[in-house]
């Protein structure tokens, strides 16, 4: 059995052992519970991924847990799990929670320094996010010309997948 002082993962004889955990398994109230609210949302996030009529309603249960804690961290998780579902529960859940958990300044009408370090941090992510795509496209024809595939097969496959 599992328990708080069960390592996840540890050496025994020069072999790595693992445990893996079911996260479903692990009930909401520990979570909410948990003295570490970065950590709790995080299993609640990947917990919920694919359940998106749960994971708004469980993840705002967090509202106050996350004004205990340092501004920039609780910044920081809720920027990873929004990028996180955005795999998963698309974008409009995502706006969703960031709307649950909306900044003073967006709450009383004023831009604080907060919202323009978070739009700053959603311009770089886009431009990344481009940026990647560009990359990878570039890599991808580049190892289709190695493998002597010709111009007119790569412009197919470009304009099946829309790009």
């Amino acid at each position: 059995m599992l328990g708080p002082s069960t390592p996840l993962c540890y050496a025994q004889d020069d072999t790595l052992k693992c445990t893996f955990i079911n996260l479903s398994d692990i009930p909401d109230e520990i979570c909410f519970a948990c003295d570490d609210v970065v950590a709790a949302m995080g299993i609640v996030a990947m917990k919920y991924a694919y359940n998106k009529d749960k994971i708004v309603s469980v993840l705002t249960n967090f509202k106050s847990a996350l004004q205990r804690i340092n501004p920039h961290d609780a910044a920081c998780i809720l920027e990873k799990i929004s990028l996180y579902l955005t795999e998963y529960v698309g974008e409009q859940i995502t706006k969703e929670l960031d709307m649950a958990f909306v900044s003073i300044g967006q709450k009383y009408g004023f831009v604080s320094a907060g919202d323009v370090y978070r739009q700053r941090i959603a311009e770089g992510r886009e431009e990344g996010r481009a940026e990647g795509l560009s990359q990878g496209i570039s890599q991808m024809l580049n190892a289709m010309r190695k493998k002597g595939y010709t111009q007119e097969q790569m412009d197919e496959l470009l304009a099946l997948a829309k790009i």
